[in-house]
């Protein structure tokens, strides 16, 4: 059973072109016209970077990982109970050249991470600067709610290596919780 993981986020923050590139769908330089995401879609992701390939990495167990790209639309919450079934995992994606981004992921974390049990142990934060931007990203303070969740400055064009290993550990630590879950049903039969 693959690794389902949510990348959710405000809209024209890079989810899409995040998912693809993770995906190993386009190169790191390409941009095209904005598209927004209608519900969500879902790519199959290895870390490694080959596409449909098991992950590797701390404690990945040759998973493929179900990448849920949602749409940043609020129109879509209806559907959030369906899409978080299984969901192991969240990415947030906000543009930390966005004033105001940040404070918006609280909506963002209480729909999906509070409403559905994900803890921020299991949740990472994408902060995501468009690849055509020049210079580095505007340092954001998160909002308390989230001060436990780790944040990593993204950008496909300028650190792409830096982004997929962050991506592989993160799943890496997902796999090592979902295997200490097994372990702790099986052990639960044989007692």
């Amino acid at each position: 059973m693959p690794i389902k993981v949510a990348m959710v986020g405000p809209p024209r923050v890079g989810k899409s072109v995040l998912a693809n590139f993770l995906a190993d769908n386009v190169s790191a330089h390409v941009r095209g016209d904005y598209r927004p995401t209608q519900g969500c879609r879902i790519v199959e992701v290895a870390p490694d970077g080959a596409a449909g390939s098991p992950t590797r990495g701390r404690g990945a167990e040759d998973k493929t990982v179900e990448l849920w790209d949602i749409s940043g639309s609020p129109e879509y919450w209806d559907c959030t109970a369906a899409i978080m079934q299984q969901c192991v995992g969240i990415i947030f994606v906000f543009n930390p050249d966005e004033e105001g981004q940040e404070k918006e992921l609280i909506k963002w974390h209480k729909q999906f991470a509070e409403t559905h049990g994900i803890p921020n142990e299991r949740c990472i934060v994408f902060a995501n600067q468009s690849s055509h931007m020049l210079g580095e990203p505007t340092d954001r303070e998160l909002p308390t709610e989230l001060d436990t969740v780790k944040v990593v400055n993204t950008n496909t064009q300028k650190h792409p290596d830096q982004l997929r290993e962050t991506f592989t550990d993160f799943i890496g630590d997902l796999s090592h919780y979902l295997a200490n879950l097994r372990e702790q049903a099986e052990n639960s039969i044989l007692t």
